[in-house]
């Protein structure tokens, strides 16, 4: 049996109506592989799925999160009644409202599912890797940012000068797509650019996760 402490969470693809124009069980496997291995442990599953066949439960939980201004990329469902910890991502949500063309590209894919899943994994390092006194959301967006820069810079280390314009090129982008849910996806990259840029150019460097860094 394996050991699910030092074993990495496998992916699931069980997607209902949705077609994406990627591989999705590549692409989220290409992310857990970018986080150490010492956050993971407990998390036994990432669920790719869409929002086609939730449940009555799940469909109450999306429209709440919905109310409230959230847009519900995914969910994470802590250890409970002798079952381990899993992710959901709501692959439909994620990526729904990005032109196909600019999802293809790896960068951008790693944007959009990164801003989801390495979410998802704030929340589990909160809750059981390294506990602290914040509030869950707080925390999870700080190990977010954590994680996406560890990972970005290491994988995209050679486009880091370039990404400044590259983020303004697909904010005018967004005027063609509307306000709110059509133009979220650039709302995505600015998210994901800011952090690796900005951390270079403070004296101070990039912000720390309470309990340590990576």
């Amino acid at each position: 049996m394996v050991d699910e402490m030092s074993s990495r969470p496998r992916t699931v693809v069980a997607l209902g109506d949705y077609r994406p124009p990627i591989d999705p069980q590549r692409a989220v496997e290409r992310l857990l592989a970018g986080v150490p291995q010492q956050f993971l442990g407990g998390l036994v599953e990432v669920v790719v799925r869409d929002t086609s066949r939730l449940s009555r439960r799940e469909t109450r939980k999306v429209n709440k999160g919905g109310r409230k201004g959230l847009d519900l990329w995914g969910t994470y469902h802590p250890p409970h009644g002798g079952r381990a910890a899993t992710i959901d991502l709501f692959l439909d949500r994620i990526l729904g409202g990005a032109p196909v063309w600019l999802v293809r590209l790896p960068f951008y894919r790693d944007i959009l599912l990164s801003k989801a899943l390495y979410h998802e994994i704030g929340h589990h390092i909160h809750r059981r890797v390294r506990p602290e006194h914040a509030p869950p959301e707080q925390a999870a967006e700080r190990w977010r940012r954590q994680l996406s820069r560890t990972y970005f810079r290491r994988r995209y280390w050679y486009l880091l000068p370039f990404l400044k314009p590259v983020a303004y090129f697909v904010v005018r982008l967004r005027c063609t797509g509307g306000p709110g849910r059509a133009g979220a996806w650039s709302e995505a990259l600015l998210s994901k650019i800011d952090g690796p840029m900005a951390s270079r150019s403070r004296k101070t460097g990039g912000e720390k996760p309470s309990g340590g860094g990576i």
